[in-house]
């Protein structure tokens, strides 16, 4: 049996079954006999259900059940323990605790899958099963396309079941099977009508006694082989089939007595689940009645008695009843069913967003436009207090559609149109909906008086801007925050003039203007301060901290970063320190400091999987810190750490991941995946991405490796045209020295093969110097903007000039030596070992010594196998055979104590930092000794440690001593 098999698997990873089929055919007995048997064999199953409110949600309905059954079905005090600790967002679900802020959804999804592997490793094998997935409410899909997607961390099974005929061509639930379809790790099961033989078993459990072949052929033919169908004909007799299937079932309740028939009929209206003391509040009738009729139904097989009340057989007998109630009676039960929850809360044991959202759908079923309109606005509050986000926009647009119809909405809703409109966007927002939160952002705008405070709309500008960048309207955004900030401009100090302006800030950071950006946000943390809003200045500065990095000014820039995420962790929302985070890792990067930079970013990570943000902030922190392992040389790392979280192609950020995998994927010459993670990167290009000068860059390598240089030149050209608008200095001199490189390297090509006219090298060269202009250009632009050029803008620079000399056929070695040196200074590894292969391949054209060319052609081909830069190491050993040079190292130099330092990849910076500490310094004397900040020198002690493999300054002097020995 299938299911069996993944309940064994789940002790090893992660297993997913879907089982399909038609109502009645038997997926919850299925379930429930593989339960016990499961059961039976020391594992654990709990089961939860979704509920029919028809299209409303009841938020994570499903999920509650489950855990509800975790504490039954497992220890209580190890599962209460686990929630503490793994998962502490999903207490509000099971308490209604919600505390001082509300449980954003992507928290209660990583808390879910945080708590299922907990639990896995706590329980020698779990099932989860979540049943009924076509009435799922919006959060509960959401849910699970999250759990299908990383459920392998889990030694944890997930049963899902759903009934085929329920699920029109639009039904909500399609997407998501259309997703589970493709996983070759999904297992699929759709249950069938049983055979003729299946069949006289069953009825011959049923009966006690082998039934007539006559019957069995009649059964067979009116049930099509469906379990319930039948057994529900057969309970209505031999030889008097009732004509449609909803008489067959309620023939089977014809043998109950008339106020039994009656109390069920009313109590269908209620749902699945049956509390007989808010029936009988609800109808009118006494306890005693009431418990009379369901004990009626239970002994009649139409209901099953559960711990907390009873429930309905089989939904399909419920439906039928509820169908067989008149439209005037229905809508008048549900009305007295809606008055009784709303009265007595204390009857209804739920959560505190499914009963406002039971009370949304009984209202709304009564066609009582105000209350529904009411406990729709107050179910879509509940539901966002729970991270239930896409439930709750459900409910505001129920809110929104009512806000006409009823009278005084404001009093009822407790709030104008205008802030649930813009509650609304939230919800939408974070639900994944960017598009949807603009259109309703602006919808709100449109409804604000033209006497409304500037304030007020400046806050609704504000927000506008920050929905529009995420949905990629990177044009659009800026606009709505200008606007934002010119309409507050002569206004007094205020939160929201301190926020725009912060806003404004991270715009102009985010789009490259920094120039712009520094006095826009030192005059949102002025304000802010003013204002006295700890929260609009650690935005601010943390934009100033990346501005001012990039503006040169790194010791500041990186003070300012760490000073926001300092008062994020302490004054802030989860949004706030994710953001303090993301920006200190870039300010890190921007001033290549690459080892603090993947610091910041993992301990940002664990934030950000801390209060469920891994799929926002936990990405882009992923990002950067794959940026600065790259550099680093790790590229191992670097491609673990971005392809353990979604590539956001559809977000303005989205090519920062694509970039990272393409760029090492392309070094290491995997151009099948170098040339998908292109094409991803470049997706997102045309809606302003952050990071296309480099993905379009990336595309220019490829074809430039394909032997399509015109069109590595028209994608480099398109790169620039973006640069050019920018005040990133190091983009632009890396982009237009990565374009000198190729323009060298078809000169190359022309020399090397003589396939190509002279005037193509000549265009190539004209070409190279209009690069050389643009890069001198860009350099004197920023200068007298007051932007210097930094190391690693003036190491690119140096690039850019010794290709641009290649082009036109000059190689100097020096120059290649010394670029490598300031390489190694920055601790770019790759990029060390190609000016190494450059500066051997110019001793050798210059037919100087080939000891010099050896020993850079070695040092390049170490660093090549290291990062497995399978083409680079294929050049040197190309350039090796042709120069007649040994790569192998000279013996009496492999044991030398410098190649001992070499081999623990120690720079020449590094060693003159061990040096000083074998000579008993403190990192303000290195500083003194070395012109460097005293910052500077505590990280070259810490990468000097790490890289020699202990864990004090004093063990490091001791290697240094030995060193010297030998």
């Amino acid at each position: 049996m299938r299911l069996d098999a993944a309940a064994q698997m789940a002790t090893v990873a992660g297993q997913l079954v879907v089982v399909a089929g038609d109502a009645g055919i038997g997926k919850t007995r299925l379930i429930e006999e593989a339960a016990s048997r499961w059961r039976a064999g020391g594992g654990a199953a709990v089961i939860g259900g979704c509920v029919d409110l028809s299209g409303l949600g009841a938020g994570y309905a499903p999920l509650l059940e489950v855990l509800r059954a975790m504490r039954t079905e497992l220890d209580a005090t190890l599962v209460d323990q686990l929630l503490r600790d793994s998962a502490p967002e999903l207490l509000p679900l099971l308490t209604g605790g919600y505390g001082a802020h509300a449980v954003r959804q992507d928290a209660v999804l990583a808390h879910t899958l945080a708590l299922l592997v907990a639990v896995g490793d706590h329980s020698p094998g779990l099932v989860v099963v979540f049943e009924d997935l076509h009435w799922a409410d919006p959060s509960t899909r959401d849910l699970i396309a999250f759990l299908t997607r990383n459920l392998r961390a889990a030694k944890v099974a997930l049963v899902l079941t759903y009934r085929i005929d329920d699920l029109h061509r639009r039904h909500p639930l399609r997407p998501l099977l259309a997703e589970l379809s493709r996983s070759p790790a999904v297992e699929q099961l759709t249950l069938r009508g049983m055979t003729r033989s299946e069949l006289t078993v069953l009825l011959t459990g049923v009966a006690g006694a082998v039934p007539s072949d006559a019957l069995v052929d009649e059964v067979l033919v009116r049930s099509d082989g469906n379990p319930f169908f039948a057994e529900e004909l057969f309970a209505a007799g031999a030889g008097s089939v009732p004509a449609t299937l909803r008489d067959v079932m309620l023939a089977h309740l014809a043998a109950l007595p008339d106020e039994a028939q009656a109390t069920l009929r009313d109590a269908a209206v209620l749902g699945a689940a049956i509390d007989g003391r808010v029936l009988a509040l609800m109808t009118g009738r006494s306890t005693a009645d009431v418990a009379d009729a369901l004990r009626e139904g239970v002994a009649r097989n139409v209901l099953v008695a559960e711990a907390d009340g009873c429930r309905f057989r089989h939904a399909l007998v419920r439906e039928a009843l509820y169908m067989d109630v008149l439209a005037g009676e229905r809508q008048l039960l549900h009305e007295a069913a809606a008055t009784v929850i709303d009265a007595h809360p204390e009857l209804v044991s739920v959560a505190d967003h499914v009963r406002w959202a039971l009370l949304a759908h009984h209202w709304g079923a009564a066609e009582d436009q105000p209350n529904a309109f009411a406990a729709s606005v107050r179910a879509a509050l509940a539901a966002e207090n729970v991270g239930a986000l896409a439930d709750a926009v459900a409910h505001y647009q129920r809110a929104l559609e009512l806000w006409s119809r009823v009278p005084a909405p404001e009093s009822a809703a407790g709030m104008s149109r205008s802030d649930l409109l813009v509650r609304a966007a939230e919800a939408t927002a974070h639900a994944g909906s960017p598009a949807g939160a603009v259109s309703l952002v602006e919808a709100a705008l449109k409804l604000l008086e033209a006497d409304a405070e500037p304030e007020r709309r400046a806050s609704l500008l504000e927000r506008l801007g920050n929905h529009r960048w995420v949905a990629c309207d990177t044009v659009g955004s800026g606009q709505a925050r200008e606007e934002a900030v010119a309409m507050l401009a002569d206004r007094p100090p205020s939160v929201a003039k301190a926020l725009a302006l912060a806003a404004l800030g991270r715009h102009q950071m985010l789009v490259d203007r920094f120039v712009a950006a520094q006095p826009t946000l030192r005059q949102a943390i002025e304000i802010a301060t003013i204002a006295g809003s700890s929260t609009a200045r650690a935005s601010a500065l943390s934009g100033l901290g990346f501005t001012l990095a990039k503006l040169g000014h790194l010791e500041e820039g990186v003070d300012a970063g760490r000073e926001a995420l300092a008062t994020a962790l302490r004054d802030g929302t989860a949004d706030d320190v994710g953001r303090a985070y993301v920006n200190l890792t870039a300010t890190f990067l921007a001033a290549t400091r690459c080892e603090e930079a993947a610091q910041v970013a993992i301990a940002g990570i664990e934030h950000a999987r801390r209060v469920g943000m891994l799929g926002s902030d936990g990405v882009l922190l992923a990002y950067n810190g794959a940026d600065a392992l790259y550099w680093l040389g790790q590229w191992d790392e670097a491609m673990a750490l971005v392809t353990a979280y979604p590539l956001l192609a559809d977000r303005p950020y989205g090519t920062s991941g694509a970039v990272v995998v393409a760029r090492i994927a392309f070094l290491r010459g995997h151009d099948e995946l170098s040339a998908h993670h292109r094409d991803l990167a470049l997706a997102a290009t045309h809606a302003g991405a952050e990071r296309a000068p480099e993905a379009l860059a990336c595309a220019a390598q490829i074809a430039a490796r394909e032997g399509r240089f015109d069109d590595a030149r028209r994608n480099f050209a398109d790169a620039l045209a973006i640069v050019d608008a920018s005040d990133d200095l190091f983009l632009a001199t890396q982009i237009s020295s990565a374009a000198m490189e190729v323009e060298a390297d078809r000169v190359e090509s022309i020399r090397l093969h003589g396939s190509h006219s002279p005037a193509e090298a000549s265009e190539a060269q004209v070409v190279a110097d209009g690069l050389r202009t643009w890069a001198r250009r860009a350099v004197e632009r920023l200068a007298r903007q007051g932007v210097p050029l930094g190391r690693d803008a003036s190491v690119q620079l140096a690039v850019l000039e010794a290709e641009c000399a290649r082009v036109s056929g000059e190689f100097d070695p020096d120059r290649w030596a010394s670029i490598a040196a300031q390489w190694d200074a920055l601790h770019f590894a790759y990029p060390v070992a190609t000016a190494r292969y450059r500066e051997a391949e110019a001793v050798l054209r210059g037919r100087g010594g080939r000891d010099r060319a050896a020993a850079a052609a070695r040092a390049a081909l170490a660093t090549a196998e290291r990062l497995g830069a399978a083409p680079l190491a294929a050049r040197v050993r190309l350039l090796a055979e042709r120069g007649r040079v040994d790569l192998t190292a000279p013996a009496e130099d492999r044991g030398a104590p410098r190649d001992v330092l070499s081999q623990r990849g120690v720079s020449t910076r590094e060693r003159e930092v061990l040096d000083l500490i074998a000579a008993g310094r403190t990192n303000r004397q290195i500083a003194h000794e070395l012109y460097i900040s005293e910052k500077t020198a505590s990280v070259h002690v810490t990468h000097l440690l790490r890289k020699l493999g202990v864990g004090t300054r004093i063990e490091a002097a001791a290697i240094a001593q030995e060193l010297r020995n030998e």
